[in-house]
């Protein structure tokens, strides 16, 4: 379920790589926009690259910063979301459509007084459910008031929900996401992404090069195509998944194997009474019918001991377990199908034997 999850959007074709902005000559805003906008714009001339943006958080590989945010008209309550600090072209990099809106302009995204926000789907269902949110504000908590400690924003764009937090750590938190213009949160380390035209890991050496050639003090570091995170959060849990699979299985197998073994020495110890028995007048049919019964029987104790434990087990697994629901009655079925077909058959097969024989030659082992 982890490996086939989905985070919103095609990561196959993304690159990304991190940059940090050094030197006294960007610490003006205006300066350190400037930079980010030549460098997307360097990027986006190179072959093989349809689209570029940065973004303070990648998603799939890490969340924002989290920030408690409400809505107009409302004294509270703030809920907790996570702020994304962006520049135009993200959400068309990432190749999804937004669900209502539009995303920020040029001058928005170097604008320190720029207002527009762009939140989620899921914060604007929480926040406005059946109505639009478009044009609607919000407030972010402040640690220096300006207006009774929150700072308004307008919501200018609705985009799809994205999963960024790592598969399977993600928090109702970093569920509901709130998009800054960059200059409203000019950050110096930046993640760029990049989508390419064909394999993203091509593009590596070309856009360090170009990075370093819009300016030296430019450092690019941690590049990767947006499929190895993935990768290397689901690699622990797939190798725990195979190894807890292949231990499943072998469980399985000795439980058959012991269950079949125990049934039939009891039906062959039994020889005797089946001897007697048909010697009675009992058939062959009965007889096999008789052991098979009281077998399933049995079996059938065995398998409720055994399904209120497994639901005890799974309840205790549910934490660790990503999209899977630990009371899924499908394995449990075919478990204790397995189970109860194995139980008949060890009962079954020693009993037809034993029906088959005479029964003066079954009654002289008495």
């Amino acid at each position: 379920s982890l490996q086939r999850a989905n985070l919103g959007f095609d990561e196959r074709p993304l690159l990304s790589l991190r940059v940090f902005a050094t030197g006294d000559a960007f610490d003006p805003i205006p300066a350190r926009a400037a930079l980010f906008a030549r460098a997307l714009d360097s990027l986006r001339a190179l072959p093989g690259v349809a689209a570029a943006a940065a973004t303070s958080a990648v998603p799939g590989d890490d969340g924002g910063a989290m920030i408690r945010v409400t809505k107009d008209g409302a004294a509270g309550p703030f809920v907790g979301a996570q702020a994304i600090t962006v520049t135009p072209g993200l959400f068309d990099t990432l190749a999804v459509r937004l669900e209502q809106g539009r995303t920020f302009t040029e001058n928005e995204f170097a604008n320190p007084d720029s207002d527009a926000v762009v939140i989620n789907e899921g914060l604007a269902r929480q926040m406005w459910p059946g109505q639009s949110a478009l044009e609607r504000r919000i407030g972010i908590a402040t640690a220096h008031p300006p207006t009774d400690g929150v700072s308004w924003r307008r919501v200018v764009g609705v985009a799809p929900d994205l999963v960024y937090e790592e598969l399977g750590e993600q928090t109702e938190q970093a569920r509901l996401n709130v998009y800054f213009p960059y200059a409203r949160s000019p950050l110096r380390t930046m993640a760029l992404l990049i989508r390419g035209d064909g394999n993203p890991a091509g593009l590596i050496t070309p856009a360090r090069q170009a990075l370093r050639q819009v300016h030296r003090g430019f450092a690019a570091f941690d590049s990767a195509t947006m499929s190895e995170p993935g990768r290397l959060t689901t690699g622990a849990q797939g190798a725990l998944g195979t190894m807890m699979g292949g231990f499943a299985a072998a469980a399985l197998l000795l439980a058959c194997l012991g269950i079949y073994g125990l049934l039939a020495d009891t039906a062959r110890q039994r020889t005797q009474e089946i001897g007697v028995r048909m010697a009675l007048g009992a058939t062959p049919r009965g007889i096999v019918a008789l052991f098979v019964g009281q077998a399933a029987i049995i079996g059938a104790a065995g398998l409720v001991m055994g399904a209120v434990l497994a639901v005890l087990v799974a309840q205790a697994l549910s934490g660790v377990l990503f999209g899977i629901d630990p009371l899924a009655v499908t394995p449990m079925v075919l478990t204790a199908a397995t189970l109860i077909v194995v139980v008949i058959l060890a009962a079954y097969v020693p009993a037809r034997r034993a029906s088959k024989v005479a029964p003066l030659v079954a009654l002289r082992t008495l």
